[in-house]
């Protein structure tokens, strides 16, 4: 089928998270676009599409012409709709990216459409069925599973921090206060440790540094102080630092690892075959290469370490596995209760990063015209990425990139 178009409203969502996610905002930096690479859906060539109306019909012409009605307005221009085409490369070129792939799934079909390169080294051509890292939408892998198990009687996502990682919590500030579901959540303020630790990792160069589960736990003590008491106003907060506590939490509920849960529980029940988590630097061909651009100088940045991002960044996938991931979240395949999926659906009233709420691990989008949707960004040393769903009007999005162009 032809590409599903796009309304302005959806346009901007997609252009203002495309490039950014909870952890920064980058910069407009750009790049020429690389020419666009064959795919396994054939895109068409961008056109200027029509506003779009709910049925065609002909014009008869033997009817009697009929006056306007009052106070109908006809649609503003910026109503018309825009091809994916067009946006995929628009967004290439905005985000100063190699190389990206953007998967739709809509009522009119799949569009599905890779672009640029998989590495400026060789000139190998990025393709669909690449595998990219997927940053911070690891989170809400983590979160699933957290509901999992409260589901099945191990916890409940209100028992304290304490109550199962007794030594860390007793580090934290608040520790005995902080509850599970407050870190599902974003809603701890618990300091971030990610932003400035990968952060130094790029401008340092030292991309290889790997880290312990507990090591990080020694970096979140040792240079951040709490944003706010947990549960309060204030402490509505995008921090990593959450979603690795919470990691922690499980494996010791669970005595097992985070990345045969992943396994076990998500990616094996919905068929994600090239998913993984990555817990260590890539071996080479593992996945396309990563790059990181500041002020027009640009870095590949592959070989970082992704024990940094863990349960809070590390798994690596492609789209059209983050396509049946995200199918099976929003059908609420991964659960046995209805009411565990509006649990993480179900969006606080206080801003997080980029998100106009926060459910478990999910964000959500409002306010761009008449969409309502929800899902996350990622981004690592050298990758950006985003999912999103509008249920309304039956319409998901995956975009992933090769490209990351600063961390603020």
């Amino acid at each position: 089928p032809p590409p599903p178009p796009l309304s302005s409203a959806a346009s901007d969502v997609y252009k203002r998270q495309a490039c950014q996610d909870g952890e920064s905002q980058p910069d407009a930096n750009t790049v020429p676009a690389a020419e666009a690479n064959e795919s396994a859906l054939p895109a068409e060539e961008p056109t200027e599409i029509p506003p779009a109306v709910e049925e065609e019909v002909a014009e008869d012409p033997t009817a009697e012409p009929q006056a306007e009605e009052e106070g109908v307005e006809e649609p503003p221009a910026e109503a018309a709709l825009i091809s994916w085409d067009a946006l995929l490369e628009q967004t290439v070129a905005t985000c100063g990216a190699p190389g990206a792939v953007l998967l739709v799934d809509s009522p009119e079909g799949r569009y599905l459409r890779a672009t640029g390169l998989a590495s400026t080294e060789d000139g190998t051509e990025l393709q669909v069925t690449d595998a990219l890292e997927i940053g911070s939408n690891t989170k809400s892998f983590t979160t699933a599973i957290a509901v999992q198990l409260q589901e099945e009687g191990v916890w409940s996502l209100d028992d304290p921090l304490s109550l199962w990682l007794p030594d860390v919590a007793a580090r934290l500030a608040y520790g005995d206060e902080i509850t599970l579901r407050q870190m599902a959540q974003n809603h701890s303020g618990i300091y971030d440790y990610a932003t400035p630790l990968i952060g130094e990792s790029i401008s340092s160069g030292n991309y290889e540094q790997g880290y312990t589960p507990e090591e990080i736990v020694d970096i979140i003590v040792e240079n951040g102080e709490p944003v706010a008491e947990p549960g309060t106003d204030e402490a509505w907060n995008y921090s990593s630092s959450n979603y690795h506590l919470l990691a922690m939490a499980i494996e010791a509920a669970t005595g097992q690892r985070m990345a045969d849960l992943y396994q076990e529980r998500i990616f094996t029940p919905l068929g994600m075959e090239d998913s993984f988590l990555l817990e260590g630097v890539p071996e080479p061909g593992q996945i396309v290469n990563g790059y990181y651009t500041e002020e027009g100088e640009t870095s590949n940045t592959t070989t970082w370490n992704a024990s940094q991002g863990w349960a809070a960044g590390g798994i690596v996938s492609t789209a059209e596995d983050m396509a049946r991931y995200i199918e099976g979240l929003s059908a609420g395949d991964l659960f046995q209760d209805p009411g565990s999926l509006e649990q993480m659906l179900d969006f606080g009233d206080g801003l997080v990063a980029l998100y106009t709420g926060y459910g478990l691990g999910v964000g959500s989008y409002a306010g761009y015209g008449d969409l309502v949707g929800y899902g996350h960004g990622g981004q690592t040393a050298g990758f950006q990425s985003i999912w999103a769903v509008f249920p309304e009007q039956e319409v998901s999005l995956i975009l992933l990139t090769l490209s990351l162009l600063h961390i603020s």
